[in-house]
């Protein structure tokens, strides 16, 4: 029994332990549970962009076009997380050489590519180093 633990036993044995009225209140009336988190992406796509994925590549930008990006993602995997062909995956099409490089976005396996907000995250990593030109723009 830890030191804390006694003493607050010890507490308790002489009356001095009991719950306060807000220690009451709170069991009787529990707080809310936690809201739930929010989708940071979907597959909605409008004039060949994906604008479901346009809160991903706000926050992952590292000084890309938005619309730019959406466009190209919407060109790449028509939005679906799940694209994928011999060498890339995602909605950015992310090849399967930069698994290694993508540790910090949670990408440890090419499956984890198909995942859009680590795919966002990777494609920040490739456009740092790259930049546009790792997609084929024309």
């Amino acid at each position: 029994m830890t030191l804390f633990a006694t003493l607050l036993a010890a507490l308790c044995m002489c009356g001095g332990g009991g719950a306060t009225a807000t220690e009451k209140a709170v069991r009787m009336n529990p707080p809310p549970p936690p809201a739930t988190v929010p989708v940071l992406y979907t597959t909605e796509s409008v004039d060949g962009r994906c604008v479901g994925l346009m809160a991903a590549l706000s926050y992952w930008s590292p000084g890309w076009d938005v619309n730019r990006m959406a466009a190209i993602a919407y060109r790449e995997s028509r939005c679906q997380p799940s694209a994928s062909n011999s060498c890339c995956s995602g909605v950015l099409q992310i090849h399967r050489s930069w698994v290694d490089d993508t540790a910090m976005c949670g990408i440890n396996s090419r499956a984890d590519l198909y995942d859009a907000w680590k795919n966002v995250c990777a494609a920040a990593v490739v456009y740092r180093t790259q930049g546009i030109s790792a997609w084929s723009t024309s």
